[in-house]
């Protein structure tokens, strides 16, 4: 790892999902903390950049879980759209 990458702060987010996950679901899922609450489940996530974000709420969508709210704890919400859009436009 590089000083650079050391260098970048580290962001926590938390994803709120209807319903319940599975155990292997949350075993894929770690390092994130998945905790069943009433009716949904909450899961927070830390990571190095917007990126990291909208690969894990992809990585959800795929397994047919949408994301229903995103706390972030730490990163601004125009990082966080301008990583969207990015990502979205490499789909």
């Amino acid at each position: 790892m590089s000083a650079e990458h050391d260098a970048v702060p580290m962001a926590v987010y938390e994803l709120t999902i209807a319903g319940a996950i599975g155990p292997v679901l949350r075993s894929v899922l770690a390092p994130c903390l998945a905790t069943p609450a009433q009716d949904c489940t909450i899961i927070r996530a830390t990571t190095r950049t917007p990126i990291d974000l909208v690969d894990l709420v992809l990585r959800l969508h795929d397994r047919g879980l949408d994301v229903d709210d995103i706390f972030a704890a730490g990163e601004t919400s125009s990082a966080l759209h301008d990583a969207t859009a990015e990502r979205k436009a490499d789909r």
